[in-house]
């Protein structure tokens, strides 16, 4: 299986985990396998991740999806704080692949019932909230449907 498809697999999942109503999710079993992944989906709180990406892209096909019943990309961009990621799904070492991602790896992610919303943003707006993302002393925004860069020009490290 290739890292391409283990990833998908998992998107399926925390998109899942998003539009899914909580009482009908609550009743799966925390050991119910519901994705299997190749590699190690991990967080970093002050650079993009696999987790922070997988979350992001997940919440841009979810609202793609709820915005007009089709998956053909009316939504743009997708961002999520890296505080509400909070926990790494980790293969132990000698794990046969793929391995299998459970209902509680994935709650354990995402473990606040969040909120998906959708928005209209400028492209001002949009500029203005990663200006503010990279200012922060610690934290980067974790983003999907965007790609954008930042250099230091305070002479701080």
């Amino acid at each position: 299986m290739s890292k391409r498809r283990s990833v998908l697999l998992i998107v399926a999942v925390v998109v899942m985990a998003m539009i899914v109503p909580t009482a009908a999710l609550s009743a799966l079993p925390q050991d119910a396998e519901i994705g299997e992944t190749n590699i190690d989906l991990v967080r970093d709180y002050n650079d993009e991740s696999t987790m922070g990406n997988i979350v992001t892209d997940s919440m841009l096909w979810s609202a793609d999806l709820y915005d007009d019943g089709k998956v053909n990309g009316t939504v743009d961009v997708a961002f999520t704080n890296p505080g509400d990621l909070q926990a790494d799904i980790l293969i132990p070492g000698g794990a046969e692949l793929p391995y299998a991602v459970t209902w509680g790896d994935t709650s354990d992610v995402l473990p606040f019932g969040n909120t998906l919303y959708l928005m209209d943003l400028t492209g001002a707006q949009i500029q203005d909230l990663l200006d503010q993302s990279a200012s922060l002393q610690e934290g980067i925004l974790q983003t999907s449907g965007a790609t954008y860069y930042w250099y230091n020009d305070t002479g701080d490290d």
